[in-house]
């Protein structure tokens, strides 16, 4: 078998179910090249959390996706597409608007979000989980705090929607996935330029004008990525993440009914489908000097994949990993990243999947998944259904 048969992120088949190939490159290959695509990848959670906190070695500088998206990636990936010192400085600036109370008077919003669209839902047939509400309540929610009227949620959807999809088998970016990103960066431009004129808004994006730390503040373009990655990283990953728990729940219906028993193991739920089927399964870093792992030399100036999906599932580090099991000890758990760049969202990403749980099965008893009716998303880092129809009972 070839390199390039072994692993090819863009390979549909791939993204259908990528754990044989994940055991097969943390068993066999650990460090392993795509000499087509010309990249590496690490697959032992050892290595890819020490990748995570070497980021002199391993750089974020040129953004976290295989793609090279734009000669300055941080105008897109914002501080996923920076190194400290200056990536910890906008982050230090942005935790100054972004802070854990903002967060958690989220939640009432939330919830009656998730009230309004479980209200919606048709009586005794199918709903369209993703496209009336895992796809709607992360985006609404986001859209809330950084000031996005409610007229233009759905365009803003559809650029995100647009921006991760790929090719089979293709690294070319789409041209869909480009208008997207030109859509995103276009309208955050000029809801920012607004705020600056205007100095109206009670929302994380007119805070963000005024915020600093140690006297400097953010520029426009700063902020415009933010957001940007907001709407992208913020948005799809928690819709994922919404429907990968359901998915897994009807798999594993023993570990379903002690949600059912107790909504208090709603948070374990999310828990352990973000370490068993993470929605963000792949990020990319840049080499800045030769390395040597397992006594393979990655050179200098190459893209290394770390594989959240394949270290989370890694037996060295998680008792029987190929099991579900929303009672294990979590504490090993990367599916927000290590080191510097762990996820800023992570605490919203929680409270999204506990509420719009909570929130579903205050409404209903059980749900059925139309398996038939499944349609993955097919992306490059992203893992996840763009289609589910599931069947909710009282």
């Amino acid at each position: 078998m070839s390199n390039i048969e072994l692993f090819n992120p863009y390979d549909w088949a791939f993204h259908d179910d990528p754990y044989p190939i994940y055991q097969q490159l943390r068993e066999e290959h650990p460090v392993y090249h795509n000499p087509s695509l010309n990249f590496y990848a690490l697959s032992r959670y050892e290595d890819v959390v020490n990748a995570f906190k070497n980021w002199p070695v391993f750089s974020s500088s040129a953004g976290v996706a295989l793609e090279n998206v734009s000669a300055d990636v941080s105008k897109v990936f914002s501080m996923l597409g920076q190194d400290p010192p200056r990536q910890q400085a906008v982050r230090g600036i942005v935790r100054k608007v972004f802070t854990p109370r903002r967060i958690i008077e989220q939640e009432p919003i939330l919830q009656r979000m998730c009230q309004q669209y479980i209200a919606d839902f048709p009586e005794d047939s199918e709903v369209d989980f993703i496209e009336q509400f895992a796809g709607k309540v992360p985006m609404d929610l986001i859209s809330e705090m950084i000031g996005v009227p409610a007229c233009d949620r759905d365009m803003i959807r559809g650029w995100a929607n647009d921006l991760i999809e790929r090719v089979d088998g293709s690294p070319d970016i789409p041209p869909k996935a480009i208008e997207g990103s030109l859509g995103l960066l276009g309208y955050f431009g000029d809801m920012v330029k607004e705020r600056r004129k205007t100095g109206h808004g009670d929302d994380l994006t007119t805070s963000m004008l005024t915020a600093e730390l140690d006297g400097e503040r953010l520029d426009d373009e700063e902020i415009v990525s933010f957001l940007f990655l907001m709407s992208v990283a913020g948005n799809e990953t928690t819709t994922k993440l919404l429907a990968n728990a359901l998915y897994w729940g009807q798999k594993y219906p023993s570990e379903f009914s002690k949600v059912q028993v107790d909504h208090g193991n709603i948070p374990n739920w999310i828990e352990e489908t973000t370490r068993f089927d993470s929605s963000s399964q792949i990020l990319y870093r840049l080499t800045m000097e030769d390395t040597t792992l397992h006594g393979v030399t990655i050179p200098k100036g190459v893209k290394v994949a770390l594989l959240i999906g394949a270290a989370n599932r890694d037996p060295s580090f998680f008792e029987r990993p190929e099991q579900y099991n929303i009672d294990r000890d979590f504490r090993n758990n990367i599916a927000f990243g290590k080191g510097v760049h762990f996820c800023l969202g992570a605490a919203l990403a929680r409270l999204e999947g506990r509420v719009c749980m909570e929130e579903l099965f205050k409404a209903y008893r059980s749900y059925r998944i139309d398996e038939d009716s499944l349609v993955r998303v097919h992306s490059g880092n992203v893992r996840g259904f763009s289609q589910m129809k599931v069947r909710f009972a009282r």
